[in-house]
């Protein structure tokens, strides 16, 4: 389970638990961010992150208008 939290336009922020609620450190992520171009090309970046000691991890570099996948 994922919960996000929407700490600002540009920010994902998350923690990652089991079905206990306990953190799960260590998780490797891939968050998919894209949105479509004034062309209607696809700009998409994948972004590789991995859960710290209490579960937790942060994206800092999303753009305005972006789709998040996590």
């Amino acid at each position: 389970t994922v919960v996000v939290k929407k700490a600002d336009v540009r920010t994902v922020a998350a923690r990652v638990v089991n079905g206990r609620g306990e953190p799960l450190p260590g998780v490797n992520l891939n968050i998919y961010t894209h949105q479509r171009t004034s062309d209607g090309n696809i700009d998409g970046r994948n972004n590789n992150l991995t859960t710290d000691a209490d579960g937790s991890f942060r994206l800092d570099t999303v753009r305005f208008g972006d789709k998040v996948h996590i």
